[in-house]
């Protein structure tokens, strides 16, 4: 997968925050919280969080499902709560990417 420090923080605190349809929203605030966890000492949290926001995009470890409103990659996330709901999610997640193509 190959992920910097930051995209892996940003990854482990999204799966987090996540519910059980893998979906994470965020808000501005909650974007810097995220950024002052994971220690960056920026002047722009912000941009530093969107910027790891498009590396996980890249990655195919997120799906954009709207304005601030992610899907997390089942495939990599591990609060699966059985093997049925994992097939549920990847299907939901692929529909979103190939919305996305």
């Amino acid at each position: 997968m190959g992920l910097l420090t930051a995209e892996g923080g940003l990854f482990a605190l999204l799966s987090d925050d996540a519910d059980f349809e893998n979906m994470v929203h965020l808000t501005k605030a909650k974007k810097m919280a995220f950024m002052t966890k994971l220690g960056s000492k920026s002047k722009n949290p912000d941009r530093v969080c969107n910027n790891a926001l498009g590396k996980l995009l890249e990655k195919s470890l997120i799906v954009r499902v709207g304005t601030n409103a992610y899907m997390l990659n089942p495939q990599y996330r591990d609060k699966q709560n059985s093997s049925t709901s994992h097939g549920r999610l990847m299907e939901k997640y692929f529909k979103h990417k190939e919305q996305k193509l």
